[in-house]
């Protein structure tokens, strides 16, 4: 395994806790929210356990291009309504929704796209201070189930995420879109917050 490679250990061992907490089945229907390498790495797993229809929201085409060769059914949220989209597809719902943006409007739309039984999963942080709005019959007539995801569960998910990545199960080699020397340290952190990198590596001593 390269040391590029390697980077993705701690975050594939992360999304692999947040898929036992999501409680998915083979059988079910799923959308992940966000299309930066998190929502693609719950992608490439939701597909490699066997479900055939994976919805990826998200606003940026490049991401979600990426998103359409790893075989997610992509959303782009500033085009279309997500809800109409998995309406059209999925009438009663779906059940699982696993939010990787932390964005209290998004957390809110990913719940009302539940069907009845279903799991909505925060994976990712909001800022300080944030607040959802929910109608509480949303949880009580469907009996859904909102549950946090935090960090990995053990050492265990550290030793299947370097198998999944050793193995080529996991591809991580197109999530990385920049590769810099440690002198551009400050253009790596500019391409993050102008949205232009999905993930930046810094290499001390590069090639």
């Amino acid at each position: 395994m390269s040391y590029d490679d390697a980077t993705y250990i701690e975050p594939l061992s992360c999304v692999i806790r947040s898929l036992e907490r999501s409680n998915t089945d083979i059988d079910d229907s799923v959308a992940v929210i966000g299309d930066g390498r998190m929502g693609l790495l719950h992608l490439q797993l939701l597909k490699m356990l066997g479900l055939k229809q994976v919805f990826v929201v998200g606003i940026l085409e490049d991401r979600l291009e990426i998103a359409r060769k790893l075989g997610g059914v992509t959303i782009n949220a500033t085009k279309e309504s997500p809800a109409e989209v998995i309406a059209k597809q999925n009438a009663q719902g779906l059940s699982t929704v696993i939010d990787t943006t932390g964005v209290p409007s998004a957390i809110n739309d990913g719940i009302a796209l539940l069907g009845s039984g279903g799991h909505m999963v925060l994976f990712a942080s909001s800022p300080p201070n944030s607040r959802i709005s929910l109608d509480p019959n949303l949880i009580h007539y469907k009996e859904v189930t909102v549950t946090g995801s935090y960090a990995n569960g053990s050492k265990m998910d550290f030793v299947k995420a370097i198998d999944l990545i050793a193995s080529g199960k996991v591809n991580v080699q197109n999530l990385t879109s920049h590769n810099l020397p440690l002198e551009k340290l400050a253009d790596g952190f500019r391409l993050i917050e102008e949205r232009k990198g999905l993930r930046v590596i810094i290499s001390p001593h590069p090639k």
